[in-house]
This record gives C-alpha cells, sequence and structure tokens, in this order.
C-alpha cells in the first residue's frame, strides 16, 4: 500500500459510494448492533480505474460474522470522519438489490451481507467500454491522513456536480444525477467510536449540514460583493483611463500652444533682430556723412580754401526772379533775350527766346499697378462643377470597327489648360507704366499674353457648346431672371481686381488682361504708336476683332453672357480703342446685344453707341420687328435670331432702367439719358431717314427715351438729392429741345404719335417743373399700357386721346 495517497481523491469515489450503500443496508437489518463489514470494500476485486483487476489471492465467498454483543469493525484502525453524498441508482445496482433480497431470506441476522460482488460490477456510470487498465501497480485503497476530514458537498460555485476524475479517455469525468430522488445531503462519519449514539452522529451531521449552509449562504453574499466590487473597479478602471487621456491631450495642447507662441516670438526676435541691423547700419551710413560733412567745415574753416563768386549766365536766371523784379522796374525799358551775343541786325529782332511751359498729359497707368499685384480668386470653371455638362471620357468607352480601315488614324488631342498669372506681366506693365517713350516690343507682349487667355476663354465655350443640354439652358435663363432684378455699378478700376465682381463670375483672368489693354491703348503716349502696333502685328488687327466676335457667338449660343458678363464690358471697353474700325466692331456690339448680358453691359453699350456714326446705327434695324416680347413679371427677353437688334438692346435697357430707378442710381440715369437723347437725335436726322421700314423700334426708342426722362425729372425734383442736380436739370431740358427740333424741322412728324408730347412740352417747359413731371408721367404709362401686338393706328389715338383731357390750368 501506498503509503503517500490521501484519502480525500477523486479517483476513490466509487468506492466510498459502495461503502456508503452497504452501511445503509446494515442499518436496514434486523440486528442493528452490529456494523456492517467494510473489508470487502478495502481490498476489491474491480474498481471505475481497474479495468482488469489482477488475481486476488482473498477467497470469493467471503462472509465476516460479528458477534452479536460487540460492536466491532474489521479495520479498526481508520480513525477518521469522512463524508459524502448518498447517490443510489436503481437501475444501474442491479446486483446491488439482488444482494439486499439474499441478506433479507437468510436465517441468520446476525451475518452482514456480502458485497464482495459489487466490488467487481458487470457495468458501471462510469465504465462505458472496458478497455485495458493502464495502470501498473495493483489495486491499493489510500489510508487517509490521520487529521482530515472529507466533506462531499463543495463550497465552489461552479461545481455543482459531482465528479469522478479518471485517467481513461472514454470515461465520464461527472456524475450523471438524472432520475435520482434524494431525500437530502446526508453527512457520514466514517469511524464511529465506541460507545457513541447514531442519534449523537445524526445530529451533528445536521449541525454540520446547517453551518454548511450558512457558510454556503455567506460564500454566495461574498461572491456578489466581489462581483460588485469587480464591476465597480472596471468602472473606475474606465474612467481612470478616460482622466488618463484627457490629462494627455490636454498635456499635448499645452505643448502645441507653447511650441507656437515659442515661434511666434522667435519670429518676432528675429525680425527685430534684422530690423535693429538694418538700423545700425543706417546709423553707420550717417556718422560717415557726419565725418565727411565735419570734414568739409575744417577745410572752410581753415584759409587754405579760397572763396569765389559764382556768376550765372543769363540762361541761368529764373523766370520767378524776373517776375518778382517786374513790379519794381516797370519804368525801365526791359532788356531782351536775343539767341546769339553777336551783333544784331534789324532783320534778326523779331526772333525772340520765349519760355514757354508744355504741360503732359495725364497718364493712368501707375494706377493699374497696385491693382495688377492682387492674385485672381480660385474660380472653378463650369466644365468642372456644372452637372450637366460633365461627361464621361470617351477613352472608357469601347468601338467595333469592322474593317481594320475605319479605325482612327491619331487620338484625339486632349486640350490642356495653361496655367497663367498677372503677376509674370508685373515687370513688363511696370516698365511701360514708368518710361517716358512708348516701348512697343513690351506692348506686344502683353496684346499676344491677352490673345492667348482669350482663345483658352473660346476654347471653354466650344466645350460648353459641345455639351449643352435643354436643362442647362433652363438653368441659364432662371439665372438671367435673377440678374434682371438688381443692376450693379463696376468701374474701370475693379475690372483689373482680382476678386469676383458677382457670383459664379468667369473668366476672370480674361477680364483683367483686357483691362490692361484698355488702359495701354488709351494712354496718351499709346495713342501715336497704335496704328503702328496695329500694322505691325497683324493678329492684333485680324485676330483680335474676330477673336471677340466668335466669343460673343458662342456665349449667344450657349446662353451663358450672364456668367461672362465683366469679361464683355472689358470688350466694350477695349472695341472704343478700335473705333475707328467700326465696322468690325458694331458686328461684335451686334452678338454681345443677341447674347442677353446683364444691365450694367447694356447701360456702356448705349453709351458707345452714341459715337458711332449714323449709318452703323441705322443698321442695326434689320425692317423686321420678329417675335419678340418681354415678360415684365420676370424680366425675360424673348427674341428669335431675326429680330431687330436696336429693339433688343432697347427692351433690355428698359428692364435696367428700372432697376436704375428702384435703386435711385442718379449718375447712371443721367449717362443713359444723353445717351438715348444723342442716338434719338441721329435716327431722327431729316436727311436720313428710313420712312419704309416696318419696324417698330422707333415707337420703342421714343418710348425708352420718355420713360429716361422721367427717371431723371423725378429725381430732379426730388429735394433730398443734393447730387448732380444740374447734370439732371441739363438731361430734362436737352432732351425737350431735341424733341421740339425735330418737330420743327420735320413736318411729318407732327402726325406721328409723338406730336402731342412736344408740343405740350414746348409750352410749359418754361412755366412750372411739376406739370413737367405729373405730363410725363402719365406719357410714360400710356407707353406702358399700348402693348406690342398692337396696329399702330392704336398707338396713335391712345396718344390722341391722353391729350384730350388734358389743360394747362390743370
Amino acid at each position: 500500500m501506498n503509503e503517500n495517497d490521501i484519502w480525500d481523491d477523486e479517483i476513490d469515489d466509487e468506492v466510498v459510494l459502495l461503502a456508503s450503500q452497504a452501511y445503509e443496508k446494515a442499518l436496514s437489518g434486523q440486528n442493528t448492533n452490529e456494523l456492517p463489514n467494510y473489508s470487502v470494500c478495502m481490498n476489491p476485486p474491480s474498481t471505475s480505474t481497474q479495468i482488469h483487476p489482477k488475481p486476488n489471492a482473498a477467497p470469493v465467498n467471503l462472509q465476516n460474522k460479528v458477534p452479536n454483543s460487540k460492536v466491532t469493525s474489521a479495520h479498526s484502525r481508520d480513525n477518521y470522519e469522512r463524508n459524502s453524498h448518498v447517490q443510489s441508482l436503481s437501475n444501474k445496482h442491479i446486483n446491488d438489490n439482488n444482494l439486499s433480497e439474499n441478506v433479507m431470506s437468510n436465517s441468520f441476522c446476525s451475518e452482514l451481507p456480502n458485497y464482495s460482488i459489487c466490488m467487481n460490477p458487470s457495468s458501471t456510470s462510469t465504465q462505458k467500454q472496458t478497455e485495458p487498465s493502464t495502470s501498473r501497480n495493483c489495486f491499493q485503497f489510500k489510508k487517509p491522513s490521520s487529521n482530515q476530514v472529507f466533506n462531499s458537498v463543495s463550497t465552489k460555485l461552479n461545481d455543482k456536480c459531482e465528479k469522478i476524475s479518471s485517467p481513461l479517455r472514454a470515461m465520464s469525468k461527472v456524475c450523471k444525477t438524472d432520475n435520482v430522488n434524494i431525500s437530502e445531503d446526508l453527512i457520514f462519519n466514517n469511524v464511529i467510536s465506541k460507545g457513541q449514539d447514531s442519534d449523537q452522529v445524526y445530529r451533528q451531521l445536521l449541525q454540520l449540514k446547517e453551518e454548511n449552509e450558512k457558510l454556503k449562504s455567506e460564500n454566495g453574499k461574498l461572491l456578489e460583493k466581489c462581483v460588485t466590487k469587480e464591476g465597480e473597479a472596471s468602472i473606475l478602471r474606465t474612467q481612470l483611463k478616460t482622466c488618463q487621456i484627457a490629462v494627455d491631450n490636454a498635456r499635448m495642447e499645452k505643448t502645441k500652444a507653447q511650441e507656437k507662441v515659442q515661434m511666434d516670438w522667435s519670429e518676432k526676435l528675429s525680425a527685430a533682430n534684422k530690423q535693429l541691423g538694418e538700423l545700425r547700419t543706417q546709423l553707420d551710413f550717417k556718422n560717415l556723412e557726419i565725418i565727411s560733412v565735419k570734414e568739409k567745415c575744417k577745410l572752410l574753416e581753415s584759409n587754405k580754401v579760397r572763396l569765389t563768386q559764382v556768376k550765372a549766365g543769363n540762361e541761368l536766371i529764373s523766370q520767378s526772379y524776373n517776375n518778382n523784379k517786374s513790379g519794381v522796374n516797370e519804368s525801365q525799358s526791359r532788356r531782351i533775350k536775343k539767341i546769339s551775343s553777336a551783333v544784331q541786325t534789324d532783320d534778326k529782332t523779331h526772333f525772340l527766346k520765349l519760355n514757354i511751359s508744355y504741360t503732359k498729359e495725364y497718364s493712368k497707368l501707375s494706377e493699374m499697378l497696385p491693382y495688377i499685384v492682387d492674385e485672381s480668386c480660385k474660380q472653378f470653371s463650369i466644365l468642372e462643377y456644372n452637372e450637366k455638362l460633365i461627361q464621361q471620357d470617351s477613352s472608357d468607352k469601347c468601338r467595333i470597327y469592322t474593317t481594320f480601315h475605319r479605325l482612327p488614324i491619331t487620338s484625339q488631342v486632349k486640350k490642356t489648360r495653361k496655367m497663367f498669372n498677372l503677376n509674370c506681366l508685373y515687370e513688363d506693365l511696370s516698365h511701360i507704366s514708368t518710361s517716358q517713350e512708348p516701348d512697343l516690343k513690351k506692348c506686344l507682349h502683353v496684346v499676344r499674353t491677352a490673345r492667348d487667355v482669350l482663345q483658352e476663354v473660346l476654347q471653354d465655350l466650344e466645350t460648353i457648346q459641345e455639351r449643352i443640354t435643354t436643362a442647362f439652358i433652363k438653368d441659364m435663363d432662371e439665372v438671367y431672371m435673377e440678374t434682371t432684378g438688381n443692376i450693379i455699378t463696376i468701374t474701370h478700376r475693379e475690372l483689373l481686381c482680382g476678386k469676383s465682381l458677382y457670383k459664379e463670375e468667369q473668366g476672370i483672368q480674361a477680364r483683367r488682361l483686357t483691362a490692361v489693354l484698355v488702359y495701354i491703348l488709351n494712354d496718351p503716349k499709346y495713342k501715336e504708336v497704335k496704328d503702328s502696333i496695329l500694322q505691325d502685328d497683324k493678329t492684333v488687327e485680324q485676330i483680335f476683332i474676330e477673336l471677340m466676335n466668335k466669343i460673343c457667338i458662342a456665349l449667344d449660343r450657349t446662353s451663358t453672357s450672364t456668367l461672362y458678363s465683366g469679361l464683355l464690358l472689358s470688350i466694350i471697353f477695349l472695341l472704343q480703342a478700335f473705333i475707328e474700325r467700326s465696322t468690325q466692331t458694331m458686328d461684335v456690339v451686334k452678338n454681345i446685344i443677341l447674347s442677353r448680358p446683364m444691365g450694367f453691359v447694356i447701360c456702356e453699350i448705349i453709351k458707345q453707341m452714341g459715337s458711332y456714326n449714323r449709318k452703323h446705327i441705322y443698321d442695326m434695324c434689320g425692317g423686321n420687328s420678329g417675335n419678340l416680347k418681354l415678360d415684365h413679371e420676370q424680366g425675360v427677353l424673348l427674341y428669335r435670331r431675326d429680330s431687330c437688334t436696336m429693339r433688343v438692346v432697347l427692351e433690355q435697357l428698359e428692364v435696367a432702367l428700372r432697376c436704375i430707378e428702384r435703386q435711385y442710381l442718379v449718375t447712371q440715369a443721367v449717362e443713359c439719358g444723353r445717351s438715348i437723347l444723342r442716338i434719338y437725335s441721329m435716327l431722327n436726322s431729316c436727311d436720313e431717314q428710313d420712312n419704309g421700314s416696318r419696324c417698330e423700334c422707333r415707337s420703342v426708342l421714343m418710348r425708352v427715351m420718355v420713360y429716361t426722362l422721367k427717371i431723371c425729372a423725378q429725381m430732379w425734383t426730388d429735394r433730398n438729392n443734393n447730387t448732380d442736380v444740374e447734370s439732371l436739370r441739363a438731361v430734362c431740358q436737352y432732351g425737350v429741345q431735341v424733341l421740339y427740333l425735330v418737330v420743327s424741322i420735320d413736318t411729318d412728324c407732327l402726325t406721328k404719335h409723338e406730336g402731342p408730347l412736344i408740343q405740350m412740352c414746348h409750352m410749359i417747359k418754361l412755366h412750372c417743373e411739376e406739370m413737367y413731371y405729373n405730363m410725363i408721367s402719365e406719357i410714360i404709362s400710356t407707353f406702358q399700357l399700348a402693348t406690342d401686338e398692337t396696329p399702330q393706328s392704336y398707338n396713335k389715338q391712345a396718344w390722341i386721346n391722353s391729350f384730350k383731357t388734358f389743360s394747362i390750368n390743370e
């Protein structure tokens, strides 16, 4: 027997089970004074861990008789207490039942049952398959330790069931407890001392059970507290991590702030050191100047230097000196400066040398330099952000050709955009603006650069024309409707700025370069060499005007003139430099008008039309009114391509005048009034009139002129206005004089609808300003009520009937 074995191992659990069953059957016998014979269990022929036991020397049928008077045990030397659960499996212990029946039928009550049969069962709960034993030694019971108490009830919460350990693979480690009737947990002592009562033992067992239950409850509470503490610890651990992260972030931010402040202070310190070095250099130069001045003073104080008198000639005497002495010596005869100091004869006395000051013309080239330095704002092309114009790359598509000769010869060249910055021309423009003589070479370089930028704009418009859709045209019409409700004022200097003049402006670089050309060609120095520029570089004469014309045609076809109105305004200013070539520039103006630009472009076109020849103004009217309408609610101008250009621009001017009246723009009203009166006086001259024209542009011109005069009169009568009062009065008086002059020369003009207006204006122009204003208001309301589709006779009748109830007394 191995002395080191301990009784508490799980290997001998089955043996303990058999012993407990034997004890139970002994208690149920007739003679209660005899204890069961455990000698059979101490050397079993077969256990759960010994599948094939070695041969036993003990006899098979062993019966131990115990005397009735004494309660003894075969193994009294084992005086240790042992506790285990009582488990009885009825369906698996058939041999035990047969044994109990044999005991009950036995006549000898003093004999204990033979449990040797149970030690070699045919089948147990832990022996599924019979396999050879792996143990080398024979089976031996383990001795219990001297001071060890065994309790079958485990205090661990995870081990709910008693486990039987086995080194074999096919054996289960858990004892199944299904279909087992257990009344209660019984704790047995392994050794019962002599003279000890079973009731007392049972009470001790009950006390131990109660103590065990208490310990279990306390253990459960402690486990709950442990789980709670673990949860609190995890929460605190999470909070600790959060606090550590926050502290680390704050530390990093503080470090970054300190580094930033340190960098700022280092930059300031370096700048201060640099400035200090410059000041020291200046101080050194000043010290050198002071030293040189002191040396000169010492030389002057010494006797080595002779002071000589400076004699100035007659030519060096200033004109101011002569003017100061002219009042003193008025009675004395003045000396006349001669050309030469030789003896003068009488025939040369009339040649005099006169001091005449020559005033040069003012140049505006230096004004544009501060605006050129600014970079252009980063405005994306409409091809890049408009979804209706974005197309997929054609290279992604697969094409199938039937024959080889249909294959494309060359691949399509991708258009590349040149990156251009206006600052690269700053050196040339600075030289042009500061030089006294014109520099033809640098001027031509600027012209060619502007031409290249305009060609890029034309390429973009051609690409838009290829991708244009009906939805895109509707969007552009909506943009045009939004712009007709407001008018902006743009000056020459604002065209040079790099910022966007309005929302979604396109062609900013082209607009700026075109404005630079306007400044150069309108400068007095370059007016003389402008013709030579056009002759030397034929691209300026041919390509420039043709390029601008193509751009305007593309804007008309793509309906994108609203986005390029800034460029169109620069083109109109540039056309004034080519006014001598009015035939080509007039075509550009017509295409700009038909493209429906913004209101400030139309106002500038009306101003420029006054400087054209009368014949070119007549050519703007094609003699066909076309299907031209104006939606006054939305401000949309509807027309066909064959409509009269003169009438189109007048309808657009009327829309712009409404915005001028609403925004109370006095300067724009005066300029439009002067321009429209100039055009009206040219078209209504007596020597050239087209009486056979069917177009109604003359009546529209009359209506727009009266509406302009009405706005000027309203602004003139406004007492709160103190600006441009004389200009407004001059426009109103000039309008009345123009109408009166036309009536006095043209006798047929009295039969037209403007006759009553001229008569009334002539009668009351010197009487009352209020009546003048009221009359113009009534006339303009009559014009607004008359529709474009009504016949001419109706217009005449409306004009005549409007003045029947009008009297001078009112």
